[in-house]
């Protein structure tokens, strides 16, 4: 698989919290609430100055404009989070270093 176990399960989980919210789509939203489940997406998160609860719960109430706030926002952080941390919290996972090394 070119995915990494961990992703999958994201990717899985956040398809799941489309359907339970009877969302027609899993969006950038989904994906971020169910990123704040995976223990390696935790930690670039609490790097990039996310609160892991306050993500999670801003958007379990919320899905639309305010997510999408939320991941503009996410991903501007992560453009300030040091490509070592980065390489080193997914020390395992080649594929996620190979990428991390593209950036």
């Amino acid at each position: 698989s070119m995915l990494s176990r961990t992703l999958e399960n994201s990717l899985h989980r956040a398809l799941s919290f489309a359907t339970e919210r009877g969302h027609e789509y899993a969006t950038l939203e989904h994906l971020l609430l169910s990123l704040t489940d995976d223990q390696d997406a935790i930690a670039v998160l609490r790097a990039a100055g996310m609160s892991v609860v306050w993500v999670s719960l801003m958007l379990g109430q919320s899905f639309g404009k305010l997510g999408l706030a939320l991941v503009h926002r996410l991903v501007s952080l992560l453009a300030q989070v040091p490509r070592q941390f980065l390489e080193d919290v997914f020390e395992d996972d080649a594929d996620a270093l190979s990428t991390i090394r593209d950036m």
